[in-house]
């Protein structure tokens, strides 16, 4: 099985962003601490039931190109992961990795293996934190509920999240449910919004399982099986050369 970037510059999906759509601004915005404690009762408390590994499948689509493949997603405990997609038409190993302490990439449109540095490694090691979908502030340092803004019709306020290190972001949760569904991330000077769709319920757990993303490439990742506490070496997540 050969690797391939799944770049969160441009991981995930296809998008189709909606234009912003006017709310009532005299209702009082939630407190930030208010609008996580009904994210983290809606995504679930699976999370502290001792899963330490997740692995993911399903397709990942490149809309631009044109182009369809198996992904699979390996995740370990506190913030080991890799990216795998099976693209026939790469030579030699490709992928983007985690391994805890440094990040790499390697992919068809790069020279070689290339170590992630920056913003681009904060980036990454936040991403890799396994329970990044039901422990949101881990990794800011600030956030703040700032609007309310209709997507798709409908309602949801915006977070400005300023991160340990790394460009800042803003996050979407919905009005009614109470989860994420979109985060606009800015990868150098590149903004990319992401969009986490068709919440599914995995061993007490709600985790996206369509992930659509609009930026310099659309992608869309599709999964079809989320599983936890299925054994994964270590080794998965290291560099090609190490």
């Amino acid at each position: 099985m050969k690797y391939l970037l799944l770049t969160f510059a441009i991981i995930l999906s296809l998008a189709v962003q909606a234009t912003p759509q006017t709310t009532d601004s005299s209702k009082p915005l939630p407190a930030v601490g208010e609008l996580l404690d009904k994210y983290f009762q809606a995504a679930g408390s699976g999370v502290r039931q001792g899963y330490m590994t997740r692995v993911a499948k399903g397709e990942w689509e490149n809309i631009t190109r044109g182009v369809r493949h198996p992904i699979e997603i390996y995740a370990k405990v506190p913030d080991k992961r890799v990216e795998i997609l099976d693209a026939p038409e790469n030579r030699g190993f490709t992928g983007r990795g985690y391994d805890g302490a440094a990040g790499w990439s390697m992919n068809m449109t790069e020279t070689g293996l290339r170590q992630l540095e920056g913003v681009e490694l904060a980036v990454m090691q936040r991403e890799s934190y396994f329970y990044w979908h039901t422990q949101l502030d881990h990794g800011y340092r600030r956030l703040q509920v700032t609007r309310r803004e209709k997507i798709a019709g409908r309602e949801a306020y915006v977070v400005d999240a300023l991160p340990e290190s790394g460009n800042p972001e803003k996050l979407y949760f919905d009005a009614e449910t109470g989860l994420l569904s979109r985060r606009d991330v800015v990868y150098g000077t590149t903004p990319v919004q992401h969009y986490y769709e068709d919440y599914r319920d995995v061993d007490g757990i709600k985790l996206p399982f369509r992930i659509r993303s609009e930026g310099p490439v659309r992608l869309l990742t599709t999964l079809t099986e989320i599983k936890h506490g299925v054994p994964i070496d270590d080794s998965k997540f290291k560099s090609p050369r190490d």
